[in-house]
C-alpha cells in the first residue's frame, strides 16, 4: 500500500464510529500487522495525521484521536472495501483509558476561530458571542478572536486580509456569523485552498433564509405570529408592527409573516413602521403619524432596539401601555429595560443561541455520527402588564 493509500484507509477509519475524541487507536506494530503493512509506513501516516490535528500522542501511552475526520471529505466506504476487509472497530482500543493513559488536556483541546466584531454589531450579537466563548472554555476548548472588519474602524476588510488574518492560527473549526459566511469561505479557501473546508456552525440573532448549515437561529418570525395571536386573543382588531427592514430584498420580511398572521386573525387593519437601522431613525415621526391618521388599539415591537424610544414617546403623551395600547415586544434576555413597565414580551436567550452553536461545532468535530442540523431558537412567553 502507498502512502495515499494508507491515508485513504485511516481517514476512514477516523470519520466512522466508533471513532471520537480521546479515543485510543492500537499500538503502530498492531496496525502494522492488520493491515499487513511495515510499521514505519503506519508511523508515516499516523505522523501526517498527527500534523494535521487529527491524532494527537502522548510519550508511554499512545496515539489517541484529537478530532474526528470530516465524513465528506473522507474516501468512501466502497473504496475502503476496496483495501482491506478488517472493520474501523479494530483500528481502536474501545475501552475507557486510565487516567495516566489519556492524552494531555493541551495537546487535546480544539481551537475554535469565533469573529469578536460580530459581538459590536448589535446587544443580541454580543450576547451570542459571549454564549458562545463562555461555552467553548466550559468545554475545554480555546476560542481564537479573528475579525472581519479594518481595525479601528467598521468598514469591512477586503477578502485577501482576512485570508491572512486566518493563516496567523489555523482553527479546528469556526463560529460564523450567517451574514459573514460568503467572505468567510472565500477567504479561508484564499488561505488554505478549496478543498479544505473547515467545521463550521453558522449563527444569526433573527430569521434569516437557510443558505449554509448548520444554522442556529432565533425565530423572530415565529415570535411575530404568535404576538398577533396573542393580542388578537385579547380583543385588540388594530395591531401595529414596528421591525427592522432587511437590507436584502430577497429575504422573507417580518411584514410578510405579519400579514399573513393577521389574515388568519380574521383582522382588516394593517400598520406597519420599517426602521431601516437599529437606531431608529425616523420611527417616532413615522409612529405619531400612524398614531394620528389610522390609529391602533396594540402593537408588537418586533426588535428591542426600539422599545426606548417607543416608551419614552408613550410617557411624553401620557399613553399608558395595557390601558391606552396594548404592547407586546420582543425582548434579548439580558438586556436592560427602558423604564420600570412590567413589559409583556416575547423573550429570547443569545447567550443560548450562542451555547447551541459551540455545542453543534464541537460535537460534531469529536463524535462520528453526530447530528449537526439547523435549530430555530423559539421565544418564552412572559406576559407582563401591558397587553391586557
Amino acid at each position: 500500500m502507498n502512502k495515499d493509500i494508507m491515508l485513504d484507509i485511516f481517514t476512514f477509519v477516523l470519520s466512522r464510529y466508533p471513532c471520537r475524541s480521546g479515543i485510543r487507536l492500537r499500538s503502530e506494530p498492531e496496525l502494522a500487522r492488520i493491515l499487513n503493512v511495515n510499521r514505519q509506513r503506519v508511523r508515516r501516516s499516523l505522523d501526517h495525521l498527527v500534523e494535521s490535528g487529527y491524532l494527537t500522542r502522548k510519550h508511554g501511552s499512545g496515539t489517541f484521536v484529537r478530532k474526528v475526520f470530516p465524513p465528506e471529505l473522507a474516501s468512501s466506504e466502497d473504496v475502503f472495501r476496496g483495501y482491506t476487509d478488517i472493520i474501523p472497530e479494530q483500528f481502536f482500543i474501545n475501552e475507557q483509558p486510565a487516567r495516566s493513559h489519556t492524552p494531555e488536556k493541551k495537546a487535546q483541546r480544539l481551537q475554535i476561530g469565533v469573529s469578536g466584531d460580530s459581538a459590536l454589531l448589535t446587544q443580541s450579537n454580543q450576547l451570542i458571542f459571549n454564549g458562545a466563548v463562555s461555552h467553548l472554555k466550559t468545554l475545554d476548548c480555546r476560542p481564537v478572536i479573528y475579525s472581519h472588519l479594518t481595525y479601528d474602524t467598521t468598514e469591512i476588510k477586503p477578502t485577501d486580509e482576512l485570508a491572512e488574518e486566518l493563516k496567523k492560527n489555523r482553527c479546528d473549526g469556526y463560529l460564523i456569523e450567517s451574514s459573514r459566511a460568503e467572505q468567510f469561505n472565500e477567504a479561508f479557501s484564499l488561505a488554505f485552498g478549496r478543498d479544505n473546508c473547515p467545521p463550521v456552525s453558522y449563527f444569526w440573532p433573527g430569521s434569516t433564509t437557510l443558505r449554509h448549515e448548520p444554522l442556529i437561529q432565533q425565530d423572530t418570525h415565529e415570535a411575530v405570529c404568535r404576538a398577533v395571536k396573542i393580542l388578537a386573543a385579547s380583543g385588540y382588531v388594530r395591531i401595529a408592527l414596528v421591525a427592522l427592514e432587511h437590507p436584502q430584498p430577497s429575504e422573507e420580511k417580518e411584514e410578510d409573516t405579519y400579514n399573513l398572521a393577521l389574515v388568519r386573525a380574521g383582522i382588516q387593519y394593517r400598520g406597519v413602521i420599517s426602521c431601516t437601522n437599529f437606531k431608529g431613525s425616523g420611527l417616532l415621526d413615522n409612529w405619531s403619524r400612524l398614531w394620528n391618521e389610522n390609529r391602533p388599539d396594540a402593537l408588537y415591537i418586533a426588535d428591542d432596539h426600539f422599545l426606548p424610544l417607543l416608551s419614552r414617546w408613550m410617557k411624553e403623551k401620557r399613553i399608558i401601555p395595557g390601558k391606552d395600547i396594548g404592547v407586546i415586544t420582543l425582548w434579548n434576555k439580558g438586556g436592560k429595560f427602558p423604564d420600570e413597565t412590567q413589559w409583556s414580551r416575547l423573550e429570547f436567550d443569545p447567550h443560548l443561541v450562542g451555547m447551541m452553536a459551540a455545542n453543534n461545532l464541537v460535537r460534531s468535530i469529536q463524535m462520528t455520527g453526530e447530528l449537526t442540523g439547523s435549530f430555530s431558537h423559539q421565544a418564552a412567553w412572559i406576559p407582563g402588564s401591558t397587553h391586557l
